[in-house]
């Protein structure tokens, strides 16, 4: 009925909250409300009667069947709801009794059915406010049904003395007492409702729809009730039909719920005691649990044979040491096949012998599917008082762990003996005295003696006893148990070599103190040490006379580790100023993201070459860097080598020639080479994406008059003028163009896939720019030391517009293409748009 939910989430959604069943109740309780709405047209008595008789008779439905059925409830809420309920139908009874017109308590004023209302419902808030405090626990049906009990008849002798104030007044209507009363008990049902949804994962999803849904409408009969000033408003009245609402709701999800289950109760107390009879057979077995446990943790298993039937009894731990599924039957037959064919014959050797009395305790291999395992198996026979064995008891334990220690251990000796013999470095095993006990025959070669004659010589004799730092190294071996540096070494001939000793203290396996002596003849290696100081020294003179700037830095922090001349003046720092500090410190990237891209490559390819560089200076000078960076590593950490060189002037030289090339001097708008370049690609991308390009090619009409009239200067105005005209015309991905004198040409791309859209859309811009370059131009031409000339001046453009996609012509033959057209359009009268249309 009002049970935890199950570990899955139900589903919330309406069409799972509700039954089919429910669909027929939902039908009655709307065909009672009709009712009701029949009775009150006829009498508002009448009506008023019917209403809370209903309301009092599911009251009293709800406290009955909760009382029958409370043994099975789990979820206390449905305890105290169910509770209360009797005492809220006895006030109701009151109120129903003693409400005007009834006449039946001569001397009752309007305010006793009013405080009576007041009395229920604060019942019923208080019981929905109390009962989400019981969801876990399980109250005594008697004792919460006595309480409510007691507070109702307390209450009701109060209304019966007069002690409240009065609630309504005749002509005047309800009383500020009885309205806030009713927010109180609003209030109540708000905080009941808050409750309940904090709890609601205690509750069936389609209970918990219920129970809302009838709280809601309670909050709404009570908002109905501090609104009406006669009984015989309709807010009255839509009040009880809110309240008949609300207690049928909390009926269906207390009452009806736990009549439907019935059956569930009983299966979920039958449930119960299954679980009680689990829980005991699960302490029945317990004990037999921690045994095969145990036997789990000391890989051991055990075993009984019955001689009379040949079957093997094995414990859970054994059939897993085998590799045998739990429970499958085994025989002795059985057993000998899991036995490695090597060891058989002694496994039945030892089993012969314990069947005669002797003991049975061996090691020996068994197959384990692909594998081979290491036993070890204990038993002993029991007999009978003729002889006869009788059965065989028995342990067996996987040892394979120890063999394979014991093997390793083998293999790690052997390869001690090899190291020891085959080290090219010397070693020598002495007492802590400096006795010499064993030499390989490196440590005899390095210095000049047998094996014996270092036996002879001991410690003392082939170690440089005038080397300031031996003591020290003697006491830290004797504090720390080890120590390690360099020693100087004698050879049997005198002579005096330097070497990389290890020496360290350790027990044999007889617990005695033994030293071992590890050198290795650094003679040459001290050789390139020297030949490596010589090379730094060159390298760093290299490196701060080299003309190029070159910097060391961390990768992780960009910290600056080394900086040669060449770099400290292209950036105007110091050496003080730069050592130690992070290129995002001094700011020498003018865009950090660059730093990152340079990071980016080393991944990849462990370099960069050509890498360009925007640098700022420490006077906030800006230029370009072109870098050459090599990944390396110093004393363990990723650092970066970076090579550079201040191309600054070559590259505003090379963007100058660029621009020379490819843009109009005057109009800076790209000339003709650059626009055939562009066309190509245009014409290249319409043909893969199928969407129509426009090439338009301008000439402006008026334009040779103005330069015989003003001269040059105001002609190149006016071309100035109409380009920056031209360009606000136009979209930033498209191309305005200057390819002659007065000639312009305009590149649209990415226009449509449909030729007459495509043809509206160029048409569309052209008209813009027709228009734009027919607006009068005001030109001021300004000479030094002389007055400025203004010059108004008229001038319009004959355009000629052709559109490609998959033309199979070249960029000359489109170009030619709108030149027809736009001398198609002079010919037109000037001031015009024309097609190009290829049978005019």
């Amino acid at each position: 009925m009002m049970t935890s939910r199950d570990a899955t989430t139900p589903t919330w959604r309406l069409p799972q909250l509700l039954r089919n069943s429910d669909f027929l109740v939902v039908g009655v309780l709307l065909a009672t409300i009709a009712v009701l709405a029949v009775a009150r047209s006829t009498h508002y008595l009448f009506f008023h009667t019917m209403a809370e008789i209903l309301a009092i008779v599911v009251s009293f439905s709800i406290f009955v069947l909760t009382w029958i059925s409370s043994r099975y409830l789990v979820n206390g809420y449905l305890i105290v709801l169910g509770g209360s309920y009797a005492a809220v139908g006895l006030v109701d009874v009151l109120h129903t009794l003693t409400f005007r017109g009834m006449n039946l308590f001569p001397g009752v004023s309007t305010n006793y059915p009013t405080q009576f209302w007041l009395i229920a419902r604060f019942l019923e808030a208080l019981a929905l406010l109390c009962a989400p405090f019981a969801i876990t626990k399980k109250p005594n049906f008697h004792a919460v049904s006595a309480a409510f009990a007691g507070v109702a008849v307390v209450a009701c002798v109060a209304v019966m003395a007069q002690w409240f104030p009065a609630t309504f007044v005749d002509g005047v209507g309800l009383t500020a007492f009885k309205v806030y009363g009713e927010y109180l008990i609003i209030t109540m049902l708000v905080v009941g409702f808050i409750m309940l949804y904090r709890f609601k994962h205690h509750f069936q999803p389609r209970i918990f729809f219920l129970l809302v849904s009838s709280l809601f409408l309670a909050v709404a009969t009570e908002f109905c009730f501090t609104r009406y000033g006669s009984f015989y408003d309709f807010t009255n009245e839509l009040g009880h039909y809110f309240r008949f609402l609300s207690v049928a709701l909390a009926f269906m999800a207390i009452v009806l719920s736990g009549v439907r289950q019935p059956f569930e109760l009983i299966f979920r107390e039958m449930a119960r005691h299954k679980r009680e009879l689990g829980e005991l057979n699960t302490r029945l077995v317990a004990s037999e649990g921690q045994l095969n446990r145990a036997q789990a943790v000391a890989k051991v298993g055990s075993w009984y044979l019955n001689m009379g039937t040949k079957v093997l009894t094995w414990s859970d731990e054994t059939y897993r040491m085998f590799g045998v599924p739990v429970g499958t039957t085994q025989t002795i037959d059985a057993f000998a096949s899991y036995v490695h064919p090597d060891d058989l014959a002694s496994v039945l050797s030892g089993w012969n012998g314990a069947l005669a009395g002797h003991p049975y305790d061996l090691e020996h291999r068994i197959v384990v599917g692909d594998q081979v395992r290491w036993v070890r198996e204990v038993a002993e026979v029991t007999f009978g008082v003729d002889g006869t064995a009788l059965a065989g008891l028995g342990t067996v334990q996987d040892i394979t762990e120890r063999k394979l220690a014991q093997e390793a251990e083998r293999e790690s000796e052997e390869r001690y003996r090899l190291l020891f013999k085959t080290s090219i470095d010397g070693i020598l095993l002495t007492a802590p005295d400096g006795r010499i006990f064993s030499a390989n025959q490196a440590a005899c070669d390095m210095l000049g003696c047998t094996e014996e004659e270092l036996r002879q010589l001991g410690c003392h004799g082939v170690v440089d006893n005038a080397d300031p730092g031996l003591a020290s190294f003697l006491e830290e071996r004797s504090r720390t148990g080890r120590s390690v540096g360099e020693r100087v070494f004698m050879r049997k001939d005198g002579t005096k070599f330097p070497c990389d000793v290890s020496s360290t203290l350790y027990n044999d396996k007889n617990g005695k103190l033994k030293t071992s002596v590890i050198f290795r003849d650094i003679t040459e290696r001290r050789r390139i040490e020297a030949a490596l100081r010589d090379s730094d020294t060159r390298m760093s003179a290299v490196f701060q006379a080299s003309p190029i700037g070159i910097v060391i830095s961390r990768i992780d922090s960009g910290r600056i580790l080394d900086v040669n001349d060449a770099c400290l003046r292209l950036y105007n720092y110091t050496r003080d100023e730069a050592l130690g500090r992070t290129v995002a410190e001094l700011s020498t990237y003018a865009h950090p993201e660059q730093r990152a891209k340079v990071l980016l490559l080393l991944r990849e390819h462990g370099r960069v070459d050509g890498f360009l560089i925007d640098f700022r200076t420490q006077g906030g000078k800006v230029g370009m860097l072109e870098m050459s960076g090599r990944l390396i590593e110093l004393q363990g950490e990723p650092c970066l080598l970076a090579m550079l060189t201040d191309v600054t002037e070559r590259k505003r030289a090379e963007a100058l020639i660029h621009a020379q090339a490819f843009h109009d001097a005057l109009t800076q708008l790209p000339n003709r080479r650059l626009l055939g370049n562009r066309l190509q690609q245009a014409m290249i991308t319409a043909k893969r994406s199928g969407c129509y390009g426009a090439l338009m090619f301008l000439d402006l009409d008026n334009f040779k008059p103005l330069n015989d009239a003003h001269g040059h200067e105001v002609g190149d105005l006016l071309l100035i003028e109409a380009a920056a005209r031209l360009k606000r015309c136009v979209r930033e991905v498209d191309t305005v163009a200057r390819v002659g004198g007065d000639e312009f040409v305009v590149m649209l791309g990415a226009l449509d896939s449909d030729q007459a859209k495509s043809t509206v859309q160029a048409a569309a811009v052209a008209e813009k720019i027709r228009h734009a370059l027919s607006s009068s131009y005001h030109l001021t031409l300004q000479r030094a030391g002389q007055a400025d000339n203004a010059v108004l001046h008229h001038c319009s453009a004959s355009i000629g517009v052709t559109l490609f996609v998959n033309d199979a012509v070249s960029r000359d033959d489109m170009l030619n293409r709108a030149d027809v057209a736009m001398y198609q359009a002079k010919r037109a009268g000037r001031n015009s748009i024309r097609f190009y249309d290829s049978n005019v």
